[in-house]
């Protein structure tokens, strides 16, 4: 029977089996060739991982993975040029949905915050009368707000992370420590998504509710899983970028069109 495992490795292996195969294409080799060779070779790792019970197994399966898709990326793109990767145009659905659709979440819970703030403080001193669910509810925005601004990160590859070693080293060291990470990032998604969605599932069905507010505790559990899974396709949409380094190109970009707009303005 295929489990949620068996799928997540087959994901990651088509993800990078098609970024390879991009990689390939663009330098002109056999886009068929190393794409195939990804694939299988994370294909095997997984399978190794999967069949054994044992951990030293699993983390030479997981080393397998990044060693043999990081041999690829030195073959495809021994001396990447960056100028090239910048050039990359995205769907409107796909910026849509793991850009503007987070901002906009984002913009209306802070919105709603303040004003569940604002309003307790305005109860309590004036009223004497302060709202019992707002601190609960709070907490809960807060919790939704960060997943949310998790996911606008992700896309921007802006997570607090020690760079000072991945910015001094020369190509192609760079972009293996680079991709070590982002393939790290994804397997940790990969990880929390089943275990998220199983609390979910708990949640709703014993009807499991917050003490004051009797919120549906299937609501805040859900940001987890939501924000999660969205950091995933962030990642993976991305994730080419993550490897060369290139992924707070989508700031740059707004701030030059607001510069050239700023400058088309001018007399």
């Amino acid at each position: 029977m295929i489990g949620f495992a068996e799928l997540a490795a087959f994901a990651i292996a088509l993800v990078l089996a098609v970024e390879f195969g991009r990689i390939a294409k663009s330098r002109g080799q056999s886009a068929w060739l190393w794409g195939g060779f990804v694939f299988v070779a994370v294909m095997i790792a997984a399978v190794l991982a999967n069949r054994s019970g044992r951990v030293w197994s699993d983390s030479v399966a997981a080393v397998v993975i990044v060693a043999a898709a990081t041999v690829c990326h030195l073959q495809v793109v021994r001396r990447p040029t960056l100028a090239g990767w910048q050039d990359i145009a995205f769907p409107k659905i796909v910026t849509f949905g793991l850009v503007t659709v987070p901002q906009l979440i984002l913009g209306t819970l802070i919105l709603v915050g303040i004003a569940i703030n604002f309003a307790n403080v305005i109860g309590r001193y004036l009223f004497q009368a302060p709202i019992i669910w707002a601190e609960e509810i709070m907490i809960y925005i807060m919790i939704w707000a960060v997943l949310t601004g998790a996911v606008l990160v992700s896309w921007d590859g802006n997570h607090l992370k020690m760079d000072f070693f991945t910015l001094t080293l020369p190509s192609p060291w760079k972009e293996i420590l680079n991709f070590a990470g982002a393939v790290l990032f994804l397997l940790v998604c990969i990880f929390v998504l089943p275990q998220s969605l199983r609390v979910v599932e708990l949640m709703a069905r014993f009807d499991q509710r917050s003490v004051i507010a009797r919120v549906p505790m299937a609501i805040p559990h859900a940001a987890i899983l939501l924000g999660f899974f969205l950091m995933l396709v962030a990642v993976a949409v991305r994730f080419r970028m993550y490897v060369t380094g290139q992924t707070d190109t989508t700031t740059e970009e707004s701030d030059a069109d607001l510069g050239a707009g700023a400058a088309g303005d001018k007399p």
